[in-house]
């Protein structure tokens, strides 16, 4: 596989897309070649062989941890980091992703306050949710419901899949999450397997309801009024 990093100077040894967003919805363009508020960052492939690196990239085989320097920008950046990964070398990775049979891969990561020589990881799996499991899993703890179909059109089922697989795995807390995978079915799919897509989609709300006053019973402090309020 071809991972690359672009310097704004040399293209032939590594070439990563990056966008920053200025504000939501909007993007940051310039004319010359990936010079965007992400333009310069230094790309170092990491795999679990190396014990120092590896707690860094739990449960995954390869992880990239992405830094710019300060020449860049000096102070931190808000938006979104894209890294893009081929097996192509025909021609740079960001001319080759596309919705054909032949498309590459891209993965996505918000930042905030990123800093510059502040490395930011990617990995296989969500290493920012692992690495603060301790901290948000209690907010989180029964409140995760995850519903996708197994012919996703964006492929989100295997990210689905990932996540599942950490949300079994986490202790401590336990995540007491739900996830439900729709055999056959595309994009929004909602976890509503007696009705068609289009039409199911259009009933999260009463969909949750339930699941929220579940979640209210039984996490209410004892004593609490659990029936004065509900119709």
């Amino acid at each position: 596989m071809r991972s690359l990093a672009h310097d704004g100077t040399n293209a032939s040894q590594a070439i990563a897309s990056t966008r920053a967003l200025g504000r939501p919805g909007w993007e940051v363009h310039t004319n010359s070649l990936m010079r965007t508020a992400l333009a310069l960052f230094a790309l170092f492939p990491m795999t679990l062989n190396s014990p120092a690196k590896a707690a860094s990239a739990t449960q995954s085989s390869l992880a990239f941890s992405i830094t710019f320097a300060t020449a860049r920008s000096a102070t931190p950046l808000d938006g979104r980091l894209l890294l893009l990964l081929s097996t192509d070398p025909a021609e740079e990775p960001r001319f080759q992703i596309n919705d054909s049979l032949k498309t590459q891969i891209v993965f996505g990561l918000d930042v905030a306050n990123w800093k510059p020589g502040e490395a930011r990881l990617m990995a296989a799996s969500d290493p920012e949710m692992q690495r603060d499991w301790a901290t948000i899993g209690p907010k989180l703890r029964g409140k995760i419901h995850l519903y996708c179909g197994t012919l996703d059109n964006y492929y989100l089922n295997h990210a689905v899949k990932l996540t599942e697989e950490f949300l079994k795995s986490a202790t401590n807390p336990p995540a007491e999450a739900e996830v439900k995978y729709g055999l056959d079915c595309e994009h929004c799919w909602n976890g509503d397997p007696s009705l068609p897509n289009h039409i199911s989609r259009l009933r999260y709300n009463t969909m949750y309801v339930p699941k929220i006053l579940e979640h209210i019973e039984n996490s209410a402090p004892p004593g609490a009024d659990l029936t004065s309020w509900r119709r």
